[in-house]
Parts: C-alpha cells; structure tokens; sequence
C-alpha cells in the first residue's frame, strides 16, 4: 500500500494534498525502497517515486520519497513535502532520491 501525504500548498487553512492516481505522470518504483532513520532511532521506510513538480517557472520531473511506513505511530501521521534536505544516503547504504529542490533545477530533469 503505498501512502502518500505530500503537502502541495494550502487555501484559506485548509492542506492540498498531492494524489498520485489523478497524475498521469506518475511513476512509483517499487524496487527502489530506501529507509531514513533519525537521531532517536525512530525511522521511516519509503520508496523512490517521480512526477513532474512545478514550482513557480521550474517545471521538471523529479524523483521524490514515497512514504510506506513509520517505526511510530507519531511518524506515520507527519505530513509535508518529501525529499527536503533528506540526507544521500538511507540507513541501510541505499541511494535516496536526490532532494526536491535539487532535482528540480538540475537540467538534466527538464524536458
């Protein structure tokens, strides 16, 4: 089952969430999972997934972490944009999605 909770802006309070299946362009690699864990051993497991991201003029399709599951329950109800600042590599030596922001502007996305 593959969650996602990706915060994509907001309007008068109220979270827009990003819903992959209304996206044609998106693309979950399953056979790319990588797990993140934190200072207080708490840890998520997610997978490498891309779509097309635009923010303001940059438009280019990225790769981003698609949440899976959390040691804690308190991990798995935390929303936000994936792929901000998360480190190079996962916790198990696997290579993570190179951060949002990065993969955005790197023309070697845009197309």
């Amino acid at each position: 089952v593959l969650c996602l909770a990706v915060l994509v802006g907001s309007a008068c309070g109220k979270q827009i969430l990003y819903q992959p299946d209304a996206s044609e362009t998106f693309v979950a690699h399953k056979e790319l999972p990588f797990t993140v864990q934190y200072a207080d051993a708490n840890a998520i497991e997610a997978i490498t997934c891309v779509d097309y991201v635009q923010l303001g003029e940059y438009k280019a399709r990225v790769p981003f972490g698609c949440f899976l599951r959390a040691s804690t329950p308190e991990l798995s109800s935390v929303d936000g944009v994936a792929g901000f600042g998360i480190p190079k590599m996962g916790a198990n030596g696997e290579m993570l999605p190179m951060p949002l922001l990065w993969a955005l502007t790197d023309p070697r996305n845009v197309e």
